[in-house]
């Protein structure tokens, strides 16, 4: 027979481990969600930005990233291993092409295979208008790997993921 100490303690325990579970998943999820917040920041352009603001976010965006970190966008037809000294002159020319780009991360589903790792399946919609006039409007699946280290989380991979169409 269980008598009430046995009951109330397992609910206790229940309780904090519920608690501990919700504060450590939820506060990671929660920096890793930030990190996506700033890339986009960091990445979208506005017509009346300047050279230096334009130079500031793409150093910003640098800090971002693990020291490699490896990209698959089959429909760009680009794969390879980029070092973070090169995401800023990438970041760059990317956004010279743009007078204007807004980019926004939606339908984030993460998971944490370790303790030190972060895995991100999520939508990435990108909006804009090339420096031309012509607008863009894409979304793309993207499969996302971020690293933790030292309590901040950085991009080490992204890979589109193909989604069949109708």
């Amino acid at each position: 027979m269980v008598n009430r100490k046995t009951i109330i303690a397992v609910l206790v325990s229940f309780a904090v481990a519920s608690a501990v579970y919700v504060v450590y998943v939820q506060s990671e999820e929660a920096k890793v969600k930030k990190r996506f917040d700033l890339l986009a920041a960091n990445l979208e352009k506005d017509p009346s930005e300047s050279k230096l603001i334009s130079a500031a976010k793409a150093k910003k965006a640098k800090g971002l990233f693990e020291k490699a970190i490896r990209i698959h966008i089959p429909a760009y037809d680009m794969s390879r291993e980029v070092d973070r000294k090169e995401i800023p002159a990438l970041v760059l020319m990317g956004r010279a092409k743009f007078s204007r780009i807004g980019l926004r991360f939606y339908d984030m589903g993460i998971d944490f295979p370790s303790d030190v790792q972060a895995l991100v399946i999520v939508t990435a919609g990108l909006e804009g208008e090339l420096a031309g006039g012509e607008p863009v409007d894409e979304v793309h699946e993207l499969e996302c790997l971020l690293d933790k280290r030292e309590d901040e989380w950085y991009f080490s991979k992204f890979e589109a993921v193909e989604v069949l169409e109708k």
